[in-house]
């Protein structure tokens, strides 16, 4: 009896091992985009920035690209790209984070991120922040995202100067923009990158 009653439990545990698992790695789906392995840095409580990261997956025949995001745990959010300047990385504000038909867009520390700016609340390990995603083609994209901590060097996004970002030039609908697209990230003076 006690060894039925041990291999109960013992079946219970590694089920709820495998449930904590699978919800770190849950997928989010609007249309033809697939949201996977989304994360956003946990921060000290007296930080004005973080960052969310993720796999964007898209399984349709054209390309689609990531336009806007929005959470309630920050004043602002934007769409970030790191890029060299010289001997120091830096990051600007990007129009858009393209996905390419039947293929992926990896959102990771030092590339394409979503910056979440002046927080109302400081993400802690083990919390879930609420994001919104808006695609171009696919439309919103409501999920909630799980908090890490990551160990390794990165960036400090409080440091940086975003201040004299011209988010004037973040309009979608500027007739350069695909001249931007074509010929990458743009960083002369105050411009703001573009994707390929």
């Amino acid at each position: 009896m006690k060894f039925f009653t041990y291999s109960i439990l013992g079946l219970t545990g590694i089920l709820l091992l495998l449930a904590g698992c699978t919800q770190s790695t849950q997928m989010s789906k609007q249309g033809k985009i697939e949201v996977g392995h989304a994360w956003v840095r946990a921060v000290p409580p007296n930080a004005k920035t973080s960052a969310a990261y993720m796999k964007l997956q898209n399984h349709g025949d054209q390309e689609d690209r990531l336009i806007a995001a929005n959470s309630p745990i920050a004043e602002a959010v934007e769409l970030h790209n790191v890029f060299k300047q010289g001997d120091m990385m830096a990051m600007r504000p990007v129009q858009h984070i393209s996905v390419p038909a039947h293929g992926a867009t990896m959102l990771k520390p030092g590339s394409y991120h979503i910056m979440l700016i002046n927080l109302k609340k400081s993400p802690k390990p083990g919390e879930k922040v609420h994001l919104t995603l808006t695609f171009e083609k696919a439309g919103q994209m409501e999920m909630m995202v799980p908090v890490h901590e990551r160990k390794g060097k990165m960036m400090d996004h409080d440091k940086m100067d975003h201040g004299k970002m011209d988010k004037g030039r973040m309009d979608h609908e500027r007739k350069d923009r695909d001249g931007m697209e074509k010929g990458g990230m743009d960083h002369g003076g105050k411009g703001h990158g573009g994707m390929k």
